[in-house]
């Protein structure tokens, strides 16, 4: 799945990108740029971007293992950091 944004290869504007995806057999679906809040896939990857991200800023593997498998948020309540981001 890609945006129209401009720096990014289409089947349109590049041969090449053409020719690979259809020897793959793959199909490229393109989004709207300037209505990406129409894309309900983007919500999804920006939980889970923040909770990869946020959940790694301990000092190490011990105190990692410490502050439990499930991320918390800030206020060390038992609330997931996805909570925070991924309200509809």
């Amino acid at each position: 799945m890609c945006d129209y944004y401009s720096p990014h290869l289409t089947t349109k504007r590049c041969r090449r990108v053409a020719d690979r995806a259809d020897v793959n057999s793959v199909e490229i679906a393109y989004t709207p740029t300037d209505h990406s809040w129409f894309n309900r896939i983007e919500a999804q990857f920006t939980a889970l971007r923040y909770l990869a991200l946020d959940s790694t800023d301990q000092p190490g593997h011990k105190a990692r293992g410490a502050a439990g498998f499930a991320a918390t948020s800030a206020d060390e309540t038992s609330t997931p950091v996805t909570s925070a981001y991924a309200r509809w």
